[in-house]
């Protein structure tokens, strides 16, 4: 399946940088670099608000049968975030 990596930096709980990696397919690509376009300048609290359909309403190219991309960033989006949390 594909996999994805997210790296935040970190400034007074707001996301000041986000890259995004991935192995997968064009459409996981796209959803991940939506996701850090939403994502980017926001608190870690309203980042944790971007919903999948928010990812999925910036990309309107990915077909009915790729919209687990969308989820898939978002997924690794509170990951990070709850990692980040965790530390503090």
């Amino acid at each position: 399946g594909d996999e994805m990596e997210v790296y935040l930096d970190i400034k007074d709980k707001k996301i000041t940088n986000i890259k995004v990696f991935t192995t997968g397919c064009v459409f996981t690509k796209t959803c991940g670099i939506a996701m850090a376009n939403i994502a980017h300048e926001k608190s870690v609290y309203e980042a944790m608000g971007i919903s999948a359909k928010d990812v999925l309403d910036n990309c309107k190219t990915v077909p009915d049968d790729h919209v687990h991309c969308n989820i898939l960033a978002v997924s690794v989006l509170y990951r990070a975030i709850a990692l980040y949390l965790m530390e503090k």
